[in-house]
Protein backbone atom coordinates (compact mmCIF):
# COMPACT_ATOMS: atom_id res chain seq x y z
CA UNK A 1 0.00 0.00 0.00
CA UNK A 2 2.71 2.46 1.05
CA UNK A 3 4.80 1.85 -2.08
CA UNK A 4 1.81 2.49 -4.32
CA UNK A 5 1.02 5.67 -2.41
CA UNK A 6 4.61 6.92 -2.70
CA UNK A 7 4.63 6.12 -6.41
CA UNK A 8 1.33 7.96 -6.88
CA UNK A 9 2.76 11.00 -5.06
CA UNK A 10 5.91 10.89 -7.16
CA UNK A 11 3.90 10.67 -10.37
CA UNK A 12 1.71 13.50 -9.16
CA UNK A 13 4.71 15.69 -8.39
CA UNK A 14 6.25 14.77 -11.74
CA UNK A 15 3.05 15.70 -13.60
CA UNK A 16 3.04 19.12 -11.89
CA UNK A 17 6.61 19.93 -12.94
CA UNK A 18 6.38 18.24 -16.34
CA UNK A 19 7.17 20.58 -19.22
CA UNK A 20 8.87 23.92 -18.92
CA UNK A 21 5.83 25.94 -17.96
CA UNK A 22 2.10 26.04 -17.37
CA UNK A 23 -0.81 28.35 -16.54
CA UNK A 24 -3.61 27.11 -14.28
CA UNK A 25 -6.80 29.04 -13.66
CA UNK A 26 -8.22 27.73 -10.39
CA UNK A 27 -11.96 27.35 -9.99
CA UNK A 28 -12.69 29.79 -7.15
CA UNK A 29 -16.27 30.62 -8.20
CA UNK A 30 -16.82 34.27 -9.09
CA UNK A 31 -13.28 35.56 -8.57
CA UNK A 32 -9.76 34.94 -9.81
CA UNK A 33 -6.69 32.95 -8.87
CA UNK A 34 -4.17 32.07 -11.61
CA UNK A 35 -1.05 29.99 -11.05
CA UNK A 36 1.78 30.62 -13.51
CA UNK A 37 4.72 28.21 -13.53
CA UNK A 38 7.86 29.19 -15.36
CA UNK A 39 10.40 26.41 -14.93
CA UNK A 40 10.69 26.04 -11.14
CA UNK A 41 9.37 29.58 -10.53
CA UNK A 42 5.83 29.71 -9.16
CA UNK A 43 3.73 32.84 -9.31
CA UNK A 44 0.11 33.10 -8.18
CA UNK A 45 -1.85 36.06 -9.53
CA UNK A 46 -4.77 36.97 -7.25
CA UNK A 47 -6.45 34.76 -4.68
CA UNK A 48 -10.12 35.55 -4.16
CA UNK A 49 -13.56 34.24 -4.96
CA UNK A 50 -16.99 33.34 -3.63
CA UNK A 51 -16.73 29.54 -3.64
CA UNK A 52 -17.73 27.53 -0.57
CA UNK A 53 -14.05 26.98 0.30
CA UNK A 54 -11.73 29.97 0.71
CA UNK A 55 -9.74 30.74 -2.44
CA UNK A 56 -6.68 30.49 -0.17
CA UNK A 57 -7.54 26.89 0.70
CA UNK A 58 -8.29 26.05 -2.95
CA UNK A 59 -4.84 27.32 -3.99
CA UNK A 60 -3.06 25.69 -1.01
CA UNK A 61 -4.84 22.36 -1.65
CA UNK A 62 -4.00 22.47 -5.36
CA UNK A 63 -0.31 23.02 -4.58
CA UNK A 64 -0.36 20.55 -1.67
CA UNK A 65 -1.74 17.76 -3.89
CA UNK A 66 1.58 18.00 -5.76
CA UNK A 67 3.69 18.26 -2.62
CA UNK A 68 4.31 21.99 -3.15
CA UNK A 69 4.18 24.30 -0.13
CA UNK A 70 5.68 27.53 -1.44
CA UNK A 71 5.27 30.33 -3.97
CA UNK A 72 8.06 32.56 -5.22
CA UNK A 73 5.65 35.39 -5.96
CA UNK A 74 2.07 36.34 -5.15
CA UNK A 75 0.73 39.22 -7.25
CA UNK A 76 -2.47 41.01 -6.27
CA UNK A 77 -3.86 43.01 -9.18
CA UNK A 78 -6.11 44.96 -6.79
CA UNK A 79 -7.80 44.62 -3.41
CA UNK A 80 -11.37 43.71 -4.28
CA UNK A 81 -12.61 40.70 -2.29
CA UNK A 82 -13.10 38.56 -5.41
CA UNK A 83 -9.38 38.89 -6.13
CA UNK A 84 -7.90 38.97 -2.63
CA UNK A 85 -10.20 37.59 0.08
CA UNK A 86 -8.30 34.27 0.22
CA UNK A 87 -4.85 35.75 0.80
CA UNK A 88 -4.76 35.67 4.62
CA UNK A 89 -5.75 31.98 4.56
CA UNK A 90 -3.21 31.23 1.81
CA UNK A 91 -0.42 32.84 3.86
CA UNK A 92 -1.27 30.57 6.81
CA UNK A 93 -0.68 27.49 4.67
CA UNK A 94 1.83 28.36 1.96
CA UNK A 95 5.23 30.02 2.22
CA UNK A 96 5.31 33.10 -0.02
CA UNK A 97 8.64 34.80 -0.75
CA UNK A 98 7.39 38.06 -2.28
CA UNK A 99 4.02 39.81 -2.43
CA UNK A 100 3.59 42.34 -5.26
CA UNK A 101 0.80 44.90 -4.85
CA UNK A 102 -0.37 48.14 -6.44
CA UNK A 103 0.22 51.40 -4.53
CA UNK A 104 -2.53 52.57 -2.16
CA UNK A 105 -5.33 54.32 -4.01
CA UNK A 106 -6.29 56.77 -1.30
CA UNK A 107 -9.59 54.96 -0.79
CA UNK A 108 -9.93 53.12 2.48
CA UNK A 109 -8.87 49.56 1.77
CA UNK A 110 -9.34 47.42 4.88
CA UNK A 111 -8.48 44.25 2.94
CA UNK A 112 -5.13 45.81 1.96
CA UNK A 113 -4.29 46.50 5.61
CA UNK A 114 -5.34 42.98 6.67
CA UNK A 115 -3.18 41.40 3.94
CA UNK A 116 -0.15 43.60 4.67
CA UNK A 117 -0.24 42.75 8.36
CA UNK A 118 -0.60 39.01 7.56
CA UNK A 119 2.39 39.31 5.19
CA UNK A 120 4.45 41.13 7.80
CA UNK A 121 3.67 38.46 10.38
CA UNK A 122 4.92 35.75 7.99
CA UNK A 123 8.04 37.67 6.94
CA UNK A 124 6.91 38.04 3.32
CA UNK A 125 8.80 40.64 1.31
CA UNK A 126 6.37 43.27 -0.07
CA UNK A 127 6.97 44.89 -3.44
CA UNK A 128 4.83 47.93 -4.19
CA UNK A 129 4.65 48.27 -7.97
CA UNK A 130 4.47 52.01 -8.64
CA UNK A 131 6.29 51.66 -11.95
CA UNK A 132 6.68 48.87 -14.49
CA UNK A 133 8.93 46.21 -13.00
CA UNK A 134 10.68 43.45 -14.92
CA UNK A 135 11.69 40.35 -12.99
CA UNK A 136 14.31 38.39 -14.96
CA UNK A 137 14.38 34.74 -13.92
CA UNK A 138 16.96 33.68 -16.50
CA UNK A 139 17.85 34.56 -20.11
CA UNK A 140 14.66 32.89 -21.36
CA UNK A 141 12.17 33.73 -18.63
CA UNK A 142 10.73 37.00 -17.39
CA UNK A 143 7.76 38.22 -15.37
CA UNK A 144 6.73 41.75 -16.31
CA UNK A 145 4.59 43.62 -13.79
CA UNK A 146 2.79 46.61 -15.33
CA UNK A 147 2.04 49.42 -12.89
CA UNK A 148 -1.51 50.77 -12.68
CA UNK A 149 -2.47 52.93 -15.66
CA UNK A 150 -5.98 54.01 -14.84
CA UNK A 151 -7.28 56.36 -12.24
CA UNK A 152 -10.62 56.36 -10.53
CA UNK A 153 -12.06 53.11 -9.35
CA UNK A 154 -9.95 50.27 -7.98
CA UNK A 155 -10.51 48.08 -11.08
CA UNK A 156 -8.72 50.71 -13.15
CA UNK A 157 -5.84 51.03 -10.70
CA UNK A 158 -4.71 47.45 -10.83
CA UNK A 159 -1.56 45.65 -11.86
CA UNK A 160 -1.28 43.44 -14.91
CA UNK A 161 1.18 40.62 -15.47
CA UNK A 162 2.94 39.28 -18.56
CA UNK A 163 4.82 36.04 -17.91
CA UNK A 164 7.12 35.04 -20.77
CA UNK A 165 9.32 32.04 -21.37
CA UNK A 166 10.70 31.78 -24.84
CA UNK A 167 7.72 31.68 -27.17
CA UNK A 168 5.17 31.04 -24.40
CA UNK A 169 3.51 34.23 -23.12
CA UNK A 170 0.65 34.56 -20.66
CA UNK A 171 -1.14 37.86 -19.99
CA UNK A 172 -3.30 38.51 -16.92
CA UNK A 173 -5.05 41.88 -16.77
CA UNK A 174 -7.11 41.63 -13.57
CA UNK A 175 -10.28 43.71 -13.87
CA UNK A 176 -8.85 46.11 -16.45
CA UNK A 177 -11.43 47.76 -18.74
CA UNK A 178 -11.02 48.36 -22.49
CA UNK A 179 -10.03 52.03 -22.04
CA UNK A 180 -7.11 51.03 -19.80
CA UNK A 181 -6.23 48.19 -22.19
CA UNK A 182 -5.80 50.88 -24.86
CA UNK A 183 -3.51 52.86 -22.54
CA UNK A 184 -1.44 49.70 -21.97
CA UNK A 185 -1.22 49.08 -25.73
CA UNK A 186 -0.10 52.67 -26.31
CA UNK A 187 2.66 52.32 -23.74
CA UNK A 188 4.02 48.82 -24.26
CA UNK A 189 4.92 46.45 -27.05
CA UNK A 190 2.74 43.55 -26.03
CA UNK A 191 3.61 40.32 -27.87
CA UNK A 192 1.21 37.78 -29.32
CA UNK A 193 0.23 35.61 -26.38
CA UNK A 194 -0.47 31.93 -26.04
CA UNK A 195 -2.68 32.34 -22.97
CA UNK A 196 -4.92 35.24 -21.92
CA UNK A 197 -6.58 35.22 -18.50
CA UNK A 198 -9.57 37.24 -19.66
CA UNK A 199 -10.07 40.60 -17.92
CA UNK A 200 -12.87 41.21 -15.43
CA UNK A 201 -14.38 37.69 -15.67
CA UNK A 202 -15.38 38.24 -19.29
CA UNK A 203 -17.25 41.50 -18.71
CA UNK A 204 -18.49 43.32 -21.83
CA UNK A 205 -16.28 46.29 -20.94
CA UNK A 206 -13.01 44.32 -21.12
CA UNK A 207 -11.06 42.33 -23.73
CA UNK A 208 -11.60 44.99 -26.40
CA UNK A 209 -10.99 44.50 -30.10
CA UNK A 210 -7.74 46.54 -30.06
CA UNK A 211 -6.21 44.31 -27.39
CA UNK A 212 -7.25 41.14 -29.23
CA UNK A 213 -5.82 42.37 -32.53
CA UNK A 214 -2.47 43.03 -30.87
CA UNK A 215 -2.06 39.94 -28.72
CA UNK A 216 -4.11 37.40 -30.76
CA UNK A 217 -4.35 34.86 -27.91
CA UNK A 218 -4.39 31.17 -28.79
CA UNK A 219 -6.25 30.25 -25.62
CA UNK A 220 -8.46 32.39 -23.39
CA UNK A 221 -9.24 31.33 -19.82
CA UNK A 222 -12.25 32.97 -18.17
CA UNK A 223 -12.44 32.80 -14.37
CA UNK A 224 -16.13 33.07 -13.60
CA UNK A 225 -18.72 31.70 -11.14
CA UNK A 226 -21.67 29.51 -12.16
CA UNK A 227 -24.92 31.50 -12.52
CA UNK A 228 -23.22 34.67 -11.23
CA UNK A 229 -25.37 37.76 -10.76
CA UNK A 230 -23.27 39.87 -13.18
CA UNK A 231 -24.10 37.83 -16.28
CA UNK A 232 -20.36 37.15 -16.77
CA UNK A 233 -19.00 36.25 -19.21
CA UNK A 234 -20.74 38.59 -21.61
CA UNK A 235 -21.79 36.70 -24.79
CA UNK A 236 -20.32 39.54 -26.91
CA UNK A 237 -16.93 39.11 -25.25
CA UNK A 238 -16.94 35.35 -25.86
CA UNK A 239 -18.00 36.05 -29.45
CA UNK A 240 -15.07 38.51 -29.91
CA UNK A 241 -12.63 35.91 -28.62
CA UNK A 242 -13.96 33.16 -30.87
CA UNK A 243 -13.94 35.53 -33.87
CA UNK A 244 -10.25 36.21 -33.13
CA UNK A 245 -9.56 32.48 -33.52
CA UNK A 246 -9.12 31.93 -29.78
CA UNK A 247 -10.08 28.75 -27.92
CA UNK A 248 -12.17 29.66 -24.86
CA UNK A 249 -12.26 27.75 -21.56
CA UNK A 250 -14.34 28.84 -18.55
CA UNK A 251 -14.12 27.77 -14.93
CA UNK A 252 -17.93 27.70 -14.60
CA UNK A 253 -18.09 25.05 -17.35
CA UNK A 254 -14.69 23.34 -17.18
CA UNK A 255 -13.59 23.79 -13.54
CA UNK A 256 -9.87 24.32 -12.93
CA UNK A 257 -8.06 24.53 -16.29
CA UNK A 258 -4.32 24.03 -16.96
CA UNK A 259 -2.52 24.98 -20.17
CA UNK A 260 1.00 23.61 -20.53
CA UNK A 261 3.73 24.95 -22.75
CA UNK A 262 4.32 22.74 -25.79
CA UNK A 263 7.92 21.64 -25.82
CA UNK A 264 9.69 22.47 -29.07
Amino acid sequence: GVTTLCLAMLLNAWSFWWGSGAVTVLDVGQGQSVLVRSGQFLCLVDCGGDSYDSAGDIAADFLGDYGVGRLDLLVLTHFHADHANGVAQLLKRVQVDTLAIPPATGEEEPLREEILSAAQEKGVEVLEVGEDTLLTLDQDRTVQLYAPLGAGETNEEGLSVLASQGDFDALITGDMGADVERALLARTELPRVEVLAVGHHGSQYSTGQELLERIRPEIALISVGKHNSYGHPDPGTVERLLAAGTEVYRTDLHGTVTVRRNEA
